[in-house]
């Protein structure tokens, strides 16, 4: 009897589900595909389809669910009203972890995932690829897997909010800060959504977390549902591993991975056995390259390839930059200017400005973009008390919390406005906190046309 699969939209990910019926003969002859969008196909799409023998849906979405004995959505769509079809939802994460086979790392978070993932890459021993939220849709490498070793995935809420099955050989929490409330409405249902990633976990695999986590408003709930994790999970600490992070119960008999004195950039790991660390061992030497990105996001990576047992190259610390992501793209008049159209959060924009201080030099800083259910009046805040930020601007369609400052729907306007501002020496940090669709496709799009728009007075 034949199956009937539903996909819900045809972005990149439909498409990849698309591709993937294809690579299975013995799927595609045995599926009925059905899939609907709220828009018309191309050509190219039209030809996907054809070959895949596929139908196309338009109209009710409900009736796609309906029609089918089960749906692959798009992580993009918003399943809340359909919560009576929850047994017939197969999302992409769970459809790779049945057909993909190599060992896989998996990093979620709030902030740092995107950097992290592609550190990891960069360093990682033998054939590698990112799939995700970045890189390839991670569908594409169930047919390429012969030519891997270790799969690298980056995910959001929305791709591991309804994963039943996956369970990652390695899966890492950068930490957890209220975010997407506009779709998960709560930020405990945003955590239920990030902790999908470690709910299947068993014996032999492993996790790695945030020493923030223990001491964040969400403390409660993160230890709640660190009782009933069934890997083996190791910390990494930013700071001077503190005493009362040793006396935490979840921590003994841990491994924490740290710099040894801080500055020196040494890497370590150790064990807490009675509320001491015990069974230190260094690890590697980062203090070259400690300076270049954010200093846990090394502490991660180190994390990880211990954990998979691959080793320390020598290569560790030359790689680290990320497109988006506090990204120095030019220097005008002695004025640097930093792209981080990545920051769609507040604490992400707390974090680079933080970074740019300890610089000791003076910032103008532009804030914008959605705050998708977030409330961001504390970021106002925390730039008001920042005394080397001279001046903040706004970009944007209008938000309230930002009142207080020069606001722009211009990026020619406001970059006008930044030179007429900036003087030598001075660092442009361009930091939104929030989503990229008021104004702007994506923030890639955001940010390379910030860059566009700087770069003319260059």
């Amino acid at each position: 009897m034949q199956k009937r699969v539903g996909i819900a939209g045809f972005g990149i990910v439909g498409k990849s589900v698309l591709r993937f019926f294809l690579n299975q003969s013995n799927a595609i002859s045995n599926t009925i595909l059905s899939v609907w969008d709220w828009r018309e196909l191309n050509p190219e799409e039209q030809a996907l389809f054809d070959q895949a023998g596929a139908y196309f849906v338009s109209g009710d979405l409900e009736q796609l669910f309906s029609d089918n004995d089960m749906v692959i959505p798009s992580p993009g769509i918003d399943l809340r009203p359909y919560t009576k079809f929850h047994e017939k939802i197969v999302c992409e994460l769970d459809l790779f972890s049945e057909n993909f086979l190599k060992k896989t790392v998996a990093i979620t978070g709030t902030l740092g995932k995107t950097t992290i993932t592609h550190m990891l890459n960069d360093v990682l021993p033998g054939r590698t690829a990112i799939a995700g939220n970045v890189g390839h849709p991670m569908l594409d490498l169930i047919a390429k897997q012969d030519a891997l070793d270790v799969a690298i995935l980056e995910l959001s809420s929305f791709q591991t909010d309804h994963s039943k099955i996956f369970a990652p050989d390695v899966a890492i929490l950068t930490n957890f800060y209220p975010n997407h409330l506009d779709r998960h409405l709560t930020v405990e249902a945003y955590f239920d959504a990030k902790w999908r990633l470690f709910a299947n976990q068993t014996d032999g695999q492993k996790a790695l977390f945030s020493s923030g986590l223990f001491f964040s408003e969400q403390r409660e709930l993160f230890q709640d549902n660190l009782s009933c994790y069934r890997g083996d999970y190791s910390v990494v600490c930013n700071d001077p591993v503190p005493e009362s992070l040793l006396q935490n119960r979840f921590l003994q008999d841990k491994t924490i991975y740290f710099f040894d004195q801080w500055a020196c950039g040494v890497c370590c790991k150790a064990q807490v056995i009675n509320a001491q660390l015990v069974n230190k061992i260094e690890l590697c030497d980062l203090s070259r390259h400690i300076k270049n990105g954010f200093a846990q996001n090394w502490l991660f990576v180190v994390g990880a390839l211990d954990l998979l047992g691959a080793g320390f190259p020598r290569g560790l610390g030359v790689c680290g930059v990320v497109n988006h992501r506090l990204e120095l793209f030019t220097t005008i008049n002695g004025i640097d200017f930093y792209n981080d159209s990545k920051a769609t959060v507040l604490q992400a924009t707390e974090a680079a400005v933080s970074r740019l201080v300890a610089n000791g030099r003076s910032m103008i800083v532009i804030v914008g973009g959605l705050g998708k259910g977030v409330d961001r009046t504390g970021l106002v805040r925390f730039l008001e008390q920042e005394s080397l930020v001279k001046k903040v601007f706004y970009l944007g369609a209008g938000c309230q919390e930002f009142g207080c400052y020069e606001s722009y729907t211009s990026l020619d306007d406001l970059v006008r406005a930044i030179m007429q501002t900036a003087l030598p020496g001075d660092q442009v940090l361009f930091s939104p906190s929030g989503a990229s669709f008021d104004l702007f496709k994506s923030f890639e799009d955001r940010g390379n046309l910030f860059k566009d728009a700087v770069e003319k007075w260059g």
